[in-house]
């Protein structure tokens, strides 16, 4: 697996991929550490524009604003981070359409079938490119955790947004 040029600022492909089998979180930590925290509590942003592109940082199941996880595992957890991830598009006048790229990280490969249910369900044909990581853990005790690229088409800028403020 390897990263863009742009975003890892450097040629060297290997080492990234070298970097990436270390810890393939470190990668949505360095992208999500460029903005400020939607809560301020977290070193991140939850989303944000580099010119026509929308970064959501990764989403897990938890209910928005509680701070809590939904009970259950897999089944009511991707429902639940796939809705963040709407919640966020449809906050920035996008939809799941306007997604591009998903990264979707699991804790266990057999959850996959039941991830690949919901997802079906959310992106519609046809669905963005995705990479998929098994990590040893994720916040909250998540079993998945899902970051999106979405692009805003020239004809759904707003007025100011086509004049870059």
């Amino acid at each position: 697996m390897t990263l863009p040029l742009a975003i890892a600022g450097t040629q060297d492909t290997m080492e990234i991929s070298k970097n990436l089998a270390r810890g393939a979180i470190a990668a949505t930590l360095l992208l999500a550490s460029l903005g400020n925290a939607t809560d301020a509590s977290l070193p991140f942003s939850e989303a944000r524009w580099a010119g026509d592109m929308l970064f959501i940082s990764g989403q897990v199941g938890e209910s928005r604003g509680t701070g809590m996880l939904v009970a259950g595992g897999i089944r009511p957890e991707a429902p639940q981070a796939l809705a963040n991830v709407d919640a966020i598009l449809l906050a920035n006048q996008l939809h799941m359409t306007d997604v591009v790229k998903c990264t979707v990280f699991l804790v266990d490969m057999a959850d996959l079938p039941a991830f690949n249910d919901e997802y079906r369900r959310y992106f519609p044909e046809p669905r963005p490119t995705r990479s998929l990581v098994v990590v040893h853990d994720l916040s909250l005790g998540a079993r998945v955790e899902i970051e999106c690229m979405a692009y805003r088409h020239a004809q759904a800028r707003s007025p100011s947004r086509a004049r870059g403020t």
